[in-house]
């Protein structure tokens, strides 16, 4: 039973779905009170500490303090004023502990959770305060009762030195996307987990605040648990019930190597508080740091293993390494280097002392899984099969071509992080400066896939090949959580806003350059790079493609501006390589179901906690990083939890980190993969699926650790290719039980749907069933395995995804919903769909949903007329779907658009649209609008209609038609070297101001492309030089790399970096005339 407690606190919404934020909470915690009364562990088990009844167990002053309605309760009246503070102290003392309770508190009203305090009287009290108001200030901020006052500000991981000095990174500076799940005048949930010298405070599910306190003589590791109520004036009110402690038993400290000295990043970076020296190692592992507990240890090293770039397992437990020796060069025909390695341990303890080679003539390799018979593999422009049907390991035969026309223009970005899908295909992805034209060999280039940036899929059966989301930047890493959800990490994470994005079925990301496949994807500006965490769709500039989940970025340009020891960049920067969600049983369960990503420059592994929030997931690092590696060798490339539990990592280990295409730069003698476990529980585990009976596959699907379950799936996939899975019928009427017995664990239900779906278990009757079924992961994924199948099939279903979209209560289910308007349904219904869930109020505020029904949509765009576009456009929501529609008709029907603007007498789209056509119309290309009847009619609108932006743009047009552009010129271009300056961030990252990195620096370069008076003719030349060049970039300079290319920005967005670097360049060369 005690897992009902992490599941309510770290998977609410996956364990018990009920749609509103605080009846989840209520649930919650009447699941925990069920818990506590039917608990047979008691010690382990949350208890509550109040009996919504009577004050037994607390003292406090019976005048103030009272129970009412079932609450604790403390108020002042009205016109009445509390001199002092009032405590209420329980009565027992706390250690380690998590306390979750519901707080009710009036505006105006302060109050706080003492805890691990020090007790004087009812009205004193030191030590900790977790504090306590209805948002405004200081709720979730960490105040200290003895003489520091407020120690952490809420939106940060603050750590404090034994010297009293203090570091913050803050993680979340946005107070209303903080608040954001708060109910003023309602009840709330408080929630607080203190360990050791580390306390973590949450509200409704969303983290506030972190703080690590060493400080000599000041931080308390115990003490009393009490309640306030501020001094001040009434009426002011807090009440608080619902209350269950759970003690947290301290760890045994582990012995670690106190000899050596202690790397300078761990001394000083909050996020490392957690690790030690790795234990009693030396070599290649010498230089780990781990938390107490974990051991990481070198599984294989040069040289018997160099330049690991990619590995898998197979279902026998062997360990396959792909070895690149002509990375980052494609090889002539014929003379491939690359090699795949089998290892095994043969004698199960947990060293892997015999390796056999596969394959040596490989030619570029970098991704590659086993199964169906041999290696599916990429070696680009090829993505092959190298077949071994007997499975003795050597090939059939020469590998066999199976798509072609992948680019190698950019080799670290091509193929690769191959996993098995859940619905049976093999996923991967590939990087954003490599567009490719993908198909079987011998396809005419019309009839084949356009691939650029793209999580894509190929099926083994089928051989069908598409893309499965388009976008990302250069992607290396994906993986499933337990409930099927997809997960991916990126290089270059800083121009999507950080380093994890959650990947859905159909939709459209974010890329480095903003190079999109579709052309109903914009952005305004540079987009990607200016992110806010709360992707605001009423905020007519937010661009239309999906975003990074994390609530904050890791740094930016290798370990960022300022150095790895600067804010933010102590996450390590913004290079992240390979993707994890931990699901084995060899850590411990604090660590289960989070992220964990290699982050190359910080030579560390990120842990990202995953969070619902919204239709999906926010990730956020708060620290307890599980590795930090002090040697400036290590180049961790993938991570993986094998059938032992523990964590396996392939290190490339090199001194040059980045891309570089001299192939004379790489040491090519070199590579290790290291085993990262928890000692305690650490034990090598035999396994072969290719032997497993029927009834062994099926018990692997309860399995604590998820390798067994995912390689059973595999295995029984396999088989049914074959023919030679004997009992399918039964083994489907085994598992379909299971899928639909309720007091499963969730997770365990969703492995066995998986495998039901793998033996075509499923019957209509029983999907219709599962599209009932009460939690929303079941009911989504079944929707995910129908639209999997020809829309004739999916037709018979038609009627429940009408009703779902207008009626479930999960936004993730309405999110797989509103992904299927695009191709996975017949016309009619996705219209139907879409105008039903673009008036919902509870989409308007999504993330994701509001721009998924727009992709839908956009294929109706150009059929409808304006009367019909205008009628949704009002009845819209979302303001980021009708900015997608103006932006289309700007681009490709503005006379619909025209006709809109002075046929809608609704202020927000006029106001939308008159911004529109300012982007369109100012740019001094077209001035002929001047003379049109429409705009003689729009000159008379009623301005009260509109906002104030649009106001003062319609204004601007007036004069500009009114002067015929010649007026305002000063105007236009100071807005655009102010937005410049800010699209510039993207390329500051190689280009300093005033000092050379990657590249030049922006002084050098804008001294080239700017003459010193601005009003020279010459300035037009250099303009449009400097556009071809961001465009179409060659190499001038032997010192640095070759820079990417950027050709499909937004035309406006090429003139205000122009803009910048040339008023740049204009003031450094007044600057040196007045040296001169």
């Amino acid at each position: 039973m005690a897992c009902v407690w992490h599941a309510v606190h770290h998977n609410s919404k996956k364990a018990y779905q009920i749609p509103p934020i605080m009846n989840k909470i209520l649930f919650a915690n009447l699941m925990l009170l069920v818990f506590v009364l039917g608990c047979s562990n008691p010690k382990d088990a949350p208890q509550a500490i109040f009996n919504g009844k009577s004050l037994k167990g607390w003292d406090g002053n019976p005048d103030i303090w009272k129970v009412e309605d079932g609450a604790l309760t403390a108020e002042i009246p009205a016109g009445e004023k509390l001199a002092k503070n009032e405590f209420i102290y329980w009565e027992n003392e706390v250690n380690d502990f998590e306390l979750t309770l519901d707080f009710k508190i009036t505006q105006g009203t302060n109050s706080g959770i003492q805890i691990r305090s020090q007790k004087t009287d009812y009205n004193t009290v030191t030590g900790y305060q977790c504090d306590l108001d209805a948002g405004d200030e200081w709720l979730g901020v960490l105040y200290d009762e003895h003489d520091r006052g407020k120690i952490a500000e809420r939106g940060g991981l603050t750590k404090i030195m034994a010297n009293g000095d203090r570091e913050t990174i803050p993680f979340q500076e946005n107070m209303a996307l903080l608040n954001r799940n708060l109910k003023p005048n309602d009840w709330n949930q408080y929630h607080i987990k203190a360990i050791g010298n580390r306390i973590e405070i949450r509200i409704n599910g969303s983290l506030y605040n972190i703080i690590e306190d060493y400080e000599k003589d000041k931080h308390d590791l115990s003490g009393a648990l009490a309640l306030q109520l501020h001094s001040g004036n009434g009426p002011a009110k807090v009440q608080f019930k619902n209350m269950y402690l759970k003690t947290v038993e301290p760890k045994a400290k582990i012995a670690t190597d106190t000899t050596k000295n202690v790397a300078y990043r761990i001394k000083n970076n909050p996020l490392f508080s957690n690790l030690a020296h790795n234990p009693e190692h030396d070599g290649a592992t010498e230089y780990a740091y781990v938390p107490p507990g974990f051991e990481m240890t070198t599984v294989l090293q040069e040289p018997d293993v160099r330049q690991p770039i990619a590995f898998t397992f197979d279902g026998k437990g062997r360990l396959w390494v792909a070895e690149a020796f002509a990375y980052p060069q494609k090889q002539p025909e014929g003379e491939g280097k690359d090699r795949l390695v089998i290892w095994e341990d043969t004698d199960n303890d947990g060293t892997f002392e015999t390796g056999k080679v596969f394959a040596d003539d490989l030619n570029l390799i970098s991704g590659f899984e086993v199964g169906y018979g041999g290696v599916y593999a990429s070696t680009a422009p090829d993505f092959i099969f190298i077949p071994d049907a007997d499975g003795d390991d050597v090939p059939d035969g020469e590998p066999q071509v199976l798509l072609d026309g992948w680019s190698i223009r950019d080799t670290h970005e091509t193929q690769n992080s191959f996993m098995w899908g859940h619905d049976g295909w093999l996923y991967g992805v590939h990087g954003v400066f490599n567009p490719s034209k993908v198909g079987k060999p011998g396809t005419p280039d019309e009839e084949r896939i356009d691939v650029a940036s793209a999580i894509w899929r190929y099926h083994p059966l089928t051989d069908d090949f598409e893309i499965y989301a388009y976008g990302g930047s250069n992607q290396w890493g994906l993986d499933y959580n337990a409930y099927g959800e997809m997960f991916m990490t990126h290089c270059r994470s800083a121009y999507g806003g950080g380093p994890v994005t959650q990947v859905f079925r159909d939709a459209n990301y974010w890329t480095q350059n903003n190079r999109h496949t579709n052309d109903f994807i914009y952005s305004y500006g540079t987009g990607a790079f200016f992110y806010q965490t709360n992707n605001d769709q009423n905020n007519t500039d937010e661009p239309n493609y999906m975003k990074s989940i994390a609530a904050y970025g890791h740094g930016v340009g290798g370990v960022g501006k300022g150095g790895m020891h600067s804010t933010p960049n102590m996450w390590g920067g913004h290079s992240h390589v390979g993707t994890m969600v931990y699901l084995g049983d060899n850590w411990p369960d604090e660590y289960r179901n989070q992220l964990y990503t290699n982050n190359l420059h910080g030579a560390q592994i990120n842990r990202e906690i995953l969070e619902e929030f919204d239709s999906g997931y926010r990730s956020s690092s708060q620290g307890n990083e599980p590795l930090y590696m002090d040697d400036e060798n290590y180049v961790a490339v993938d991570l993986k939890y094998g059938p032992d539990g523990a964590v396996y990592i392939n290190d490339w280990y090199d001194t040059q980190h980045c891309h570089n295409r001299d192939t004379e730069i790489w040491n090519r003698s070199n590579g290790r993969i290291y085993r990262l476990s928890y000692q305690p529980n650490y034990k090598p585990r035999k396994a072969d699926m290719g032997a497993a009976t029927e009834a062994e596959l099926f018990d692997y699907l309860s399995d604590s650790n998820e390798w067994f379950s995912r390689h059973s799936q595999h295995e029984i996939r396999q088989r049914l290719a074959k023919n030679e899975f004997k009992n399918k019928e039964a083994f489907a009427d085994k598992l379909e039980p299971k899928v639909l017995d309720k007091k499963l664990e969730l997770a365990q239900r969703f492995r066995y749907l998986v495998a039901l779906y793998a033996v075509d278990g499923i019957s209509v009757g029983s999907y219709k069933k599962l599209l009932r079924d009460e939690q929303a992961v079941i009911r989504r994924q079944a929707i995910q395995f129908i639209t999997e199948q020809a829309i004739g099939f999916s037709k018979q279903f038609n009627g429940e995804f009408l009703d779902m979209a207008a009626n479930d209560p999960a936004a993730d289910v309405r999110l797989m919903i509103a992904s299927l308007t695009q191709n996975r349904l017949d016309k009619a219904l996705s219209e139907e769909i879409i105008s039903t869930m673009i008036q919902d109020p509870r989409n308007t505020q999504d993330r994701f949903i509001p721009k998924m029904l727009w992709y839908g949509y956009a294929q109706f765009v150009a059929q409808k007329s304006s009367k019909e576009l205008k009628e949704i456009m009002e009845s819209a929501q979302p303001q980021i779907f009708n900015s997608s529609i103006v932006h289309t008709l700007s681009k490709e029907s503005p006379e619909k658009l025209y006709d809109i603007v002075n046929n809608s007498n609704h202020g927000q789209l006029k106001s939308l649209i008159i911004k529109q056509l300012w982007n369109d119309l100012s740019e001094g290309q077209d001035r002929e609008f001047v003379n049109a009847d429409w705009w003689q009619k729009l000159k008379q609108t009623d301005v009260t209609l509109l906002d104030e932006n649009a106001q003062s743009k319609l204004q601007d047009l007036i004069i500009l038609s009114d002067n015929n552009g010649l007026t305002n010129v000063g105007d236009i271009r100071q807005m655009r070297i102010n937005k410049g300056k800010q699209a510039f961030a993207m390329c500051a990252t190689c280009h300093q101001p005033n000092s050379a990195g990657a590249g030049p620096s922006l002084k050098e370069i804008s001294l080239l492309y700017s003459h010193p008076d601005p009003k020279h003719k010459n300035n037009l030349k250099l303009k449009t030089d400097l556009i071809q060049w961001i465009k179409k970039p060659g190499k001038k300079r032997d010192q640095y790399p070759s820079m990417p290319p950027f050709a499909s920005l937004d035309a406006e967005v090429y003139e205000q970096l122009v803009a910048y670097m040339q008023n740049f360049g204009q003031k450094t060369h007044e600057e040196q005339k007045k040296k001169k």
